[in-house]
């Protein structure tokens, strides 16, 4: 599968988590991503291969919000840590890429509050202290923290 979208390449780093979105999650209605950053190619290739998915993405930064809606993103200024829980109900999943292990807590309590599986594609070096509610999965070359909080699980 080539995997770029709109002009956005993917970095192979990325490719495991979204292939394993894609292959887990391609019947979503709804699928967040918290912190996009300068990086929306995750989900920008979600988006462009489950193109009926509503995909938001949220940030703190007003800046990186223009960026990602300029590719085609839906957007929210939204702070993990005082979360506008709304924003995140009817999430099959919120995912967050390389989130600091501080956020982490939070990123569990939210998905946990909306009924929503949660996914952190997490630094390598992060990867000392997995909170026990977060099971290591790994894909291919990459390891991701997953939660499984859903209502339909």
């Amino acid at each position: 599968m080539s995997i770029s979208s709109r002009g956005v390449s993917l970095p192979g780093w990325l490719r495991p988590l979204v292939e394993h979105i894609i292959r887990h999650y391609s019947n979503a209605l709804k699928i967040v991503e918290v912190g996009v950053g300068k990086l929306p190619h995750a989900a920008c290739e979600i988006k462009r291969c489950i193109p009926n998915v509503k995909l938001l993405v949220t940030d703190v930064d007003e800046d990186v919000l223009r960026l990602a809606k300029a590719c085609g993103l839906e957007v929210a200024r939204d702070d993990v840590t005082k979360p506008t829980v709304e924003l995140y109900r009817g999430a099959s999943l919120i995912y967050a890429v390389r989130a600091p292990p501080e956020l982490w807590p939070y990123l569990i309590e939210l998905a946990k509050s909306v009924r929503s599986d949660v996914m952190i594609l997490p630094l390598h070096s992060d990867l000392e202290a997995v909170p026990e509610e977060l099971e290591l999965v790994i894909v291919g070359k990459a390891c991701l923290l997953v939660g499984k909080f859903s209502r339909w699980r």
